[in-house]
């Protein structure tokens, strides 16, 4: 017997446990406990005839099914409340910025765009995306998610250059205002600011590894009326020149509540008015920064926005199984349709020239059908998505080419709103 064990946040409501592996087929790891070759051919050739030769019929059943699945015992399933309590306890503004002394000069903080008012263009921006996420880089505040409920562990996080490389004896405040957008359906208890000596944004949509130097959490769910002002002081300890805000830990670690079954499913706040400043030094300290370290220079973004519609999916020869990729998928169009509720959604299902023009429809409805009922299964609303099969009737590439034909093996998925 091996113990199995982990940690869930409820989100409150839920009546039932299921057990089991919910994974399909061709994205479950197996393998042959006696492989089928050596001497292995022999044992299972045995196998298989004392279970046909069996005189209990039932029994001689049972074993050749069991020949045939990976089998397990369950037993002692337990299901404890860590918390004891049901209450769900709701951050306070007195605990959120116990002393809050307002903003600093603009002379004194060294962030270079407080309140977001350069956000648009988002290419121009000194504010920047630090996930693979699509924070959103609006006019005059910015909104992200702490948590999301399609995938475990996706966040999206923002990044900016600071003035001034911080000195790693000095004691710096933090100051910003959240509010929760109410139409989406979680809360959370956290959310933090981490300073990075260096930072490359590599795409990720998983928990960013640094450890914040300052954050909100255990005080209760950050569940505001209105905007909430949250503050805080910290040691620098490094001569960062990076700050990134988000939830850096992990679903595990946060507390997550469901407000409304039928918001959206993602904690989704607002963020604005992020200061830092520096207000004293640790007493005692003797670090310094290297001399090579100089300030840090502002680099603007030269490349335009990548345009993310239409997205396409890809697939192998005759194959009508979406990728992992579609997680992502199904997490950025739930994103996309509540933000704006007359989004609509087309798949089209597409193929290379290699079969026959009747093959290659049937296999393009296939292709678009997967896709549909898997991000159905996702939570994606059936009835605002459509989907179309049209063959090799519209190749983006050359089907001379095995490189052209797997880019034509795709399923195509675009955004309309009203009709456009």
């Amino acid at each position: 017997w091996m113990l199995v064990e982990g940690i869930y946040n409820a989100r409150g409501g839920e009546r039932y446990i299921q057990i089991g592996n919910f994974q399909l087929c061709d994205r479950t790891s197996r393998k042959a406990v006696t492989p089928n070759r050596g001497k292995g051919v022999l044992a299972n050739a045995k196998k298989s005839g004392d279970a046909h030769l069996d005189p209990d019929r039932t029994r001689g059943l049972r074993r050749r099914l069991l020949a045939t699945q990976a089998y397990v015992y369950v037993d002692a399933v337990s299901l404890i409340n860590l918390r004891g309590s049901a209450e769900v306890h709701v951050l306070l503004a007195d605990s959120a910025c116990a002393s809050d002394t307002g903003s600093p000069a603009a002379l004194d903080d060294l962030v270079l765009d407080p309140a977001f008012d350069n956000n648009v263009p988002t290419h121009r921006s000194t504010w920047k995306n630090a996930s693979g996420g699509t924070p959103d880089l609006l006019e005059g505040h910015t909104g992200i998610y702490l948590y999301s409920a399609v995938n475990k562990d996706h966040r999206e996080y923002i990044h900016t250059r600071l003035k001034e490389r911080l000195d790693p004896c000095g004691i710096y405040a933090v100051r910003m205002r959240i509010q929760r957008d109410r139409s989406y359906g979680y809360v959370v208890d956290r959310i933090g600011v981490a300073v990075a000596e260096a930072f490359e944004n590599d795409r990720r949509r998983d928990l960013l590894p640094f450890t914040p130097v300052w954050e909100v959490h255990g005080q209760g769910v950050v569940d505001p009326d209105g905007w909430i002002t949250l503050c805080g002081t910290f040691a620098a300890s490094n001569c960062a020149t990076n700050l990134l805000i988000g939830n850096f830990a992990s679903d595990d670690s946060t507390t997550i509540v469901q407000r409304d079954a039928n918001g959206g499913p993602f904690a989704y706040y607002f963020v604005d008015d992020v200061s830092l400043w520096r207000t004293g030094t640790v007493e005692g300290c003797a670090l310094d920064c290297p001399e090579a370290i100089v300030t840090a220079p502002i680099v603007e973004d030269s490349l335009p926005p990548t345009p993310r519609w239409p997205l396409r999916l890809y697939f192998d020869v005759n194959d009508a199984v979406p990728d992992d990729e579609l997680l992502m998928v199904a997490e950025e169009l739930l994103h996309v349709m509540t933000q704006v509720p007359g989004t609509r959604v087309v798949i089209t299902g597409h193929t290379d020239a290699s079969g026959t023009a009747y093959a290659n429809e049937v296999l393009s409805k296939r292709r678009a059908l997967a896709v549909y009922s898997a991000l159905t299964a996702l939570g994606v609303p059936a009835n605002r998505m459509t989907t179309m099969a049209l063959g090799s009737k519209e190749p983006i590439a050359t089907n001379e080419t095995p490189e052209g034909r797997a880019l034509n093996r795709r399923v195509q998925i675009e955004l309309t709103v009203g009709g456009q």
